[in-house]
């Protein structure tokens, strides 16, 4: 199945589109494993509708899963950043956003992800550029939207802030830039609901209910589950050394901010409230993207078997409940 992917042909992106619905076939047999929780203002309308409908969830999921491998291929593919153009960092992001159980119900984290890959690309987009006022200020843009979906996804401005200076020089003027990107959003929003007389609605789901210190990581139970992702984020920081040896100083930047990802993820879970193991699902850009870096480096033949392997990993803890009901 693999092999679908080792390929320079932009159409094949469509693979993703069936490889994504095979991952989350789930949803149809078993319950959510968690319940979906506060996360942000825009995730209660989408709940709403999404509460009793799995087949349009399922759609949903998928589309947008879909959405972000193709993005994922593009930003990978144009810097250069694996050394190889192939669809492997579309593949693996929909596999790793597929892996657990709780990632297989729709999430706000979905519509995050494919504005964190549209930052991303912002950001490297900025190296070598004179004029980036624009590309601050869409920044800020994408992630003040991304908050709204995702409360705590206002934390990867701290990210963005190191982008940019590792790009670039950065400057007070690109701090404002940012910061009014980010806030012009909750402009819009806030003022929408109180030209509606619900303000305090806006600030009940945006502020209050969706943003607290959180108490996740007492949550966590030492399962099966999270023994394999975690090995997942620990063949991801293992691979850094010899990722970077493989590196020009402007893809060095590059790699450097996507693994960057991974520790911004870790402090955004204490500004969540109630996260749940769905917040892993930020996770999946990063790990995706040095996955796809690693079998893209091994021999087709291992790399088959490994994806394989994966895979059965994948479904067996997906219909864990389906296979062994007790």
């Amino acid at each position: 199945m693999l092999s679908l992917f080792r390929t320079r042909q932009t159409l094949f992106n469509f693979f993703l589109l069936f490889y994504a619905a095979a991952l989350h076939l789930r949803t149809f047999f078993l319950p959510a494993s968690e319940p979906l929780r506060v996360q942000g203002l825009f995730s209660y309308p989408l709940a709403t509708m999404l509460a009793e409908q799995p087949t349009l969830s399922f759609v949903l999921q998928i589309l947008l899963l879909f959405a972000a491998g193709v993005l994922a291929n593009d930003l990978v593919n144009k810097n250069r950043i694996t050394g190889t153009y192939n669809l492997f960092p579309g593949a693996f992001l929909i596999l790793v956003a597929s892996f657990l159980p709780e990632f297989i119900q729709f999430s706000g984290i979905h519509f995050v992800l494919i504005l964190l890959l549209l930052t991303i690309r912002q950001v490297f987009g900025m190296y070598r550029v004179g004029k980036v006022s624009d590309y601050v200020v869409n920044i800020g843009l994408f992630i003040g939207v991304a908050s709204l979906f995702y409360a705590s996804a206002a934390v990867f401005l701290v990210w963005a802030l190191f982008g940019i200076n590792s790009m670039r020089s950065l400057y007070p003027k690109d701090v404002a830039a940012l910061l009014t990107g980010f806030l012009l959003p909750y402009l819009f929003v806030g003022t929408w609901y109180f030209w509606n007389d619900n303000f305090d609605v806006f600030v009940a789901q945006q502020l209050e209910a969706a943003l607290g210190f959180s108490g996740w990581l007492e949550a966590i139970y030492p399962t099966l589950k999270i023994g394999w992702f975690a090995f997942l984020i620990l063949v991801s920081l293992i691979s850094y050394p010899y990722f970077s040896q493989r590196k020009t100083h402007a893809k060095g930047k590059k790699i450097d901010l996507l693994y960057g990802l991974m520790p911004v993820t870790g402090v955004a879970v204490f500004v969540q409230a109630e996260p749940g193991l769905s917040h892993l699902l930020l996770l999946s850009i990063p790990i995706g993207v040095i996955l796809a870096f690693i079998f893209g480096s091994i021999k087709p033949r291992w790399g088959e078997f490994f994806h394989l392997l994966l895979l059965v990993i994948g479904f067996l803890l997906q219909y864990r409940l389906f296979l062994f009901p007790a």
